[in-house]
C-alpha cells in the first residue's frame, strides 16, 4: 500500500468517525410540546426537524440554548422531561412538560402585551408635533451597514423576496439573520430629534450590525492588554489552539491559553465623526466580572484561632474538615459559620478584592471581622 492510499484511508476513517457522532447526536429522542402540554416525541432530532419543517442543524441550536420556543412549540430533550418509574422504565413527567408549556405562554404573553403597548403608543400623538410619540416600521439591516426601512413585514416580502415568517423568526430573536440581512423594529435604531420627528440613528443601525454580523474579535491577558483579530481562525493560530477552543471561550466566557476572548463590539465604542475606538472602561469591567467570576468558584476557611485556608473546590474542604460535601454545602447555604462558631466558610470574592493591576489580595480587615464574629459568645 502506498502513502497515497494510506492517506486516503485515514481521511476517509476521519470523516467516518465524524459523521457516526453527529449521526448519534440526531438520533437522540426528543419531545415536542403545545401550549396545552401536549406533546409528541421523536426518535430523533432529524425526524422533529422534519416535522417542523426546520433545518436538523437550527433545531440542535434550539435544544442546545436558551430559546426553546419555535412556531408555538417548545422543545425537549427526552432526558429532560422523562423520569424511571420503579421498574427503571422512562416515563413521562407530567411537572417537566407543564414548565415547558409554560416557556410558549410566557413568549405569547410577552409578544401580546408588546402589541398593546404598540397599539396604545400609535394611537398616542406627540401633543408638541401631532406626530406619534414612537417610531413606526422595520428596518433591513445588510451586514456592510447598508440599511432600508420598510412599513411593514408584507412590504420586506414583496421587495426583498423574504418569506414574512422568517422576517417574524428575526424580529422575535428566534434567528439572528436570514443571509447577508438582519431585521429590527424602528424603535430600536431611530432617535427623536429637536422637531419631535424619528429619524435613523448611524451609531445605533452600526452598533446593530455590528453585533450581529461582525467576526471580529479581541483577546485580552490577564493585566488588561489586547490584541484585536478579524476572525476565530487568526486568534487560534495566534495562540496555537484549536479553533473550537476559541470558540468556547468566546461564548462561555472562559479563558483560552490565558487570554479572554470577546467580541469587537463589547469593546470598541464608535467615535463621533468616524472609526472607532477601545474603550479601556469596557476592557476594566470585562477583567472585573471574570475576577469577580473566578473567585466565586473558590473558598476560604477561617478558624476561631485566627488561621485560614483557600480551597478551590467543595470537595477539598470536605476533606479537611474530615465531613461530607453535603454538610459543606448545607453550611454555605445557611451563611458558612458552624454551629459551634469554630469555623466559617465563605466565598473567595468576600475575603480577596481586586487590585487595580487585576491582581487580588487578601482582605486582613474583612478576615479579622469573621474572626471577631467566632470569638464573640
Amino acid at each position: 500500500m502506498n502513502i497515497q492510499n494510506i492517506f486516503n484511508l485515514y481521511n476517509c476513517n476521519r470523516y467516518s468517525n465524524k459523521f457516526q457522532l453527529n449521526f448519534k447526536r440526531l438520533k437522540k429522542p426528543v419531545y415536542v410540546i403545545d401550549e396545552n402540554e401536549d406533546y409528541k416525541k421523536f426518535n430523533s432530532e432529524a425526524e422533529a426537524a422534519q416535522y417542523m419543517n426546520v433545518y436538523a442543524s437550527y433545531f440542535s441550536t434550539l435544544l442546545s440554548g436558551q430559546r426553546r420556543t419555535l412556531k408555538n412549540y417548545a422543545f425537549a430533550k427526552a432526558s429532560e422531561v422523562e423520569k424511571y418509574d420503579k421498574n427503571s422504565t422512562p416515563v413521562v413527567d407530567k411537572k417537566q412538560i407543564k414548565e415547558f408549556a409554560n416557556l410558549i405562554k410566557k413568549k405569547n404573553s410577552k409578544a401580546q402585551s408588546s402589541l398593546n403597548e404598540s397599539a396604545t403608543k400609535e394611537t398616542t400623538p406627540n401633543h408638541a408635533t401631532g406626530q406619534n410619540s414612537t417610531p413606526q416600521g422595520i428596518y433591513a439591516i445588510k451586514s456592510n451597514g447598508q440599511y432600508q426601512k420598510f412599513a411593514s413585514v408584507e412590504e420586506i416580502e414583496k421587495i426583498l423576496g423574504f418569506k414574512k415568517e422568517s422576517v417574524n423568526l428575526v424580529l422575535y430573536k428566534d434567528l439572528k439573520a436570514i443571509f447577508d440581512y438582519t431585521f429590527t423594529r424602528a424603535s430600536e435604531v431611530e432617535t427623536e430629534n429637536k422637531e419631535g420627528k424619528f429619524l435613523a440613528d448611524e451609531v445605533k443601525i452600526d452598533n446593530f450590525a455590528q453585533s450581529t454580523f461582525s467576526k471580529n474579535i479581541y483577546i485580552i491577558d490577564k493585566k488588561g492588554n489586547y490584541k484585536k483579530f478579524d476572525s476565530q481562525a487568526d486568534a487560534a493560530k495566534f495562540l496555537d489552539c484549536s479553533r473550537e477552543m476559541v470558540r468556547r471561550a468566546l461564548h462561555n466566557k472562559v479563558r483560552a491559553k490565558g487570554y479572554l476572548v470577546v467580541k469587537a463590539s463589547d469593546v470598541e465604542t464608535k467615535l463621533v465623526n468616524s472609526g472607532k475606538v477601545v474603550d479601556r472602561t469596557k476592557i476594566t469591567k470585562i477583567l472585573r466580572d471574570n475576577i469577580l467570576k473566578e473567585l466565586n468558584k473558590n473558598y476560604y476557611i477561617i478558624y476561631k484561632n485566627g488561621k485560614y485556608e483557600k480551597f478551590t473546590s467543595q470537595a477539598q474542604m470536605a476533606a479537611a474538615l474530615n465531613c461530607s460535601q453535603t454538610r459543606v454545602f448545607a453550611l454555605i447555604n445557611k451563611g458558612g459559620i458552624s454551629k459551634q462558631k469554630e469555623f466559617a466558610i465563605l466565598k473567595a470574592s468576600e475575603i480577596e478584592r481586586i487590585k487595580e493591576n487585576y491582581e487580588t489580595e487578601i482582605d486582613k480587615k474583612a478576615i479579622e471581622n469573621i474572626i471577631k464574629i467566632l470569638q464573640k459568645n
